[in-house]
């Protein structure tokens, strides 16, 4: 963004005079501030996705909105700026042009160059069958992987594979696969035949880091136990005291706002004003949990179901507010009363917990920590309606428990903010 500046000042002025008086230092100074917002901007507009560009259409029709952006936000900062600061305003049109230009340069040239298999870290994958199958070579590739050698172990160890073979592929890191920890003849065909002094990961950690899920099908509950043993630590009580100052202030907010939404809602539908749901909180506890009500009275009159995407039960209002999610907001009283917190797994109704306990494996663990209004699950995954649904996101929500912390809380938060953007 600097580079934009500058070369919008030499085209400009014509040559470099701008250096010679305050011209140039007051132009950093000023557009040093809208500048963050622009860069805000591209965040919310998914521009730092990996790789850069996944799409040509849709990452020009992102940048349409960041110049159409950049255009609104420059034109009003500098008029709302004093009579005797700087007025760029032909200044201000070159530099969104060519930041434009520039970041699309720069990420083609990012997505060419990741790409090239000098800037990708070798890994040779030695597992199951089915373990192998569930590896994407796109997921690979995005994150700066490539694939030096693929091994099916399928219970028996291939006794053509040696040492010499391993280091001609120069592999930077060999994952295995679970059956190689439960196999003895496995175990002792990869410390026969694999060289000491590589990097070697277990599958289900490489699995975890590369996608940012758990793989609940490939673990057992030992391997559970030790990755979610629990942490007091001062982030707990940190976590705690936002929620609460937070969720103070987002009442406020929701009783200024209430007697808009709550005229809307009588007037766009028959029924009450909060919809009241039982949850299941932590160690499983029943809550009872308010919303803003967005369906039509007689949504369950044919008892409970998952809402969908574009649920024709919403109502017209309701639709905006799910939308914006508003209708979210008196979750604000449950997280003041400590039943939810801001960030954590999405709280289930106890008709669906039953079937789900029955048919998602370690469904139940997700009952560990407080439930939050948004988590782990909801930014990475779009609607839940079905149980093939519930086991992805259960991946996602034991991935939080495990990794819990401070900063990822912030960018869930962040994301959820992008996300409603």
């Amino acid at each position: 963004m600097y580079l934009s500046l500058l070369l919008s000042l030499i085209i400009r002025y014509g040559n470099f005079s701008f250096f010679q008086n305050k011209v140039f230092s007051n132009h950093v100074i000023f557009f040093s501030f809208i500048q963050l917002l622009w860069l805000v901007f591209l965040f919310f507009l998914d521009f730092y996705e990996i790789p850069p560009i996944k799409n040509l259409l849709d990452y020009f029709a992102r940048l349409i909105v960041f110049v159409l952006l950049c255009f609104a936000s420059g034109s009003i900062y500098f008029y709302l700026l004093p009579s005797a600061a700087i007025s760029p305003k032909t200044i201000l049109f070159f530099d969104v042009v060519i930041v434009a230009m520039l970041l699309t340069g720069s990420r083609i040239l990012v997505s060419y160059f990741v790409r090239r298999a000098g800037f990708a870290e070798r890994v040779i994958l030695i597992g199951s069958t089915r373990e192998l199958d569930i590896i994407g070579p796109d997921v690979l590739t995005a994150n700066g992987y490539q694939i030096a050698g693929v091994y099916p172990t399928n219970h028996v160890w291939n006794p053509t594979f040696s040492k010499e073979k391993v280091l001609e592929m120069e592999p930077d890191l060999v994952v295995l696969g679970n059956d190689l920890y439960s196999n003895k003849d496995l175990a002792d065909g990869i410390f026969s035949h694999l060289p000491l002094g590589l990097n070697y990961m277990n599958f289900t950690d490489f699995y975890e880091d590369l996608y940012r899920k758990f793989p609940i099908e490939f673990v057992n509950e030992m391997w559970l136990l030790r990755r979610l043993g629990q942490r007091i630590d001062i982030s707990e009580y940190t976590k705690r005291m936002f929620d609460l100052v937070f969720s103070a202030l987002g009442l406020l907010i929701t009783i200024l706002m209430f007697p808009f939404i709550a005229l809307a809602i009588k007037l766009s539908s028959r029924g009450p004003i909060f919809y009241k749901q039982e949850r299941v909180g932590a160690e499983g506890k029943l809550f009872r949990l308010y919303k803003f009500r967005t369906m039509r009275i007689d949504a369950e009159a044919n008892g409970a179901q998952w809402a969908e995407k574009h649920d024709p039960r919403i109502t017209t209002f309701g639709r905006f507010l799910r939308y914006t999610h508003i209708d979210e907001s008196p979750q604000c009283f449950n997280i003041l009363k400590g039943d939810i917190s801001f960030v954590g797994p999405r709280p289930e109704r106890p008709e669906f917990v039953k079937l789900l306990e029955k048919e998602v494996p370690f469904y139940d663990v997700r009952y560990f920590i407080r439930p939050g209004l948004t988590g782990w699950a909801q930014v990475n995954y779009d609607y839940g309606s079905s149980i093939d649904d519930a086991k992805e996101k259960l991946q996602y929500d034991l991935y939080y428990i495990s990794h819990r912390s401070i900063s990822l809380d912030i960018a869930i938060l962040v994301n959820t903010i992008r996300q409603m953007f």
